[in-house]
């Protein structure tokens, strides 16, 4: 009793690293930014994982979601 609680235990946590691995590997994202900007005003978009700045006057970077958006509330 005590070996088949001990490998249903093994069998377990493997399962549960296997889908946290799967989860790690899966990414809704097309490409992530790993690097940082080379200009000050610039900033990674996580949509498309390049660098650009600012395409017109109010549009701001919003950290929170990578992504630029109208108006820097």
């Amino acid at each position: 009793m005590k070996l088949f609680a001990l490998l249903s235990a093994i069998l377990l946590t493997k399962m549960y690293l296997l889908a946290a691995q799967t989860v790690d590997n899966s990414t809704s994202t097309p490409s992530s930014c790993n690097e940082q900007c080379e200009d000050f005003d610039q900033y990674c978009e996580i949509s498309t994982g390049m660098c650009r700045g600012p395409s017109y006057d109010g549009e701001c970077f919003n950290p929170a979601t990578g992504a630029f958006q109208d108006g820097c509330d």
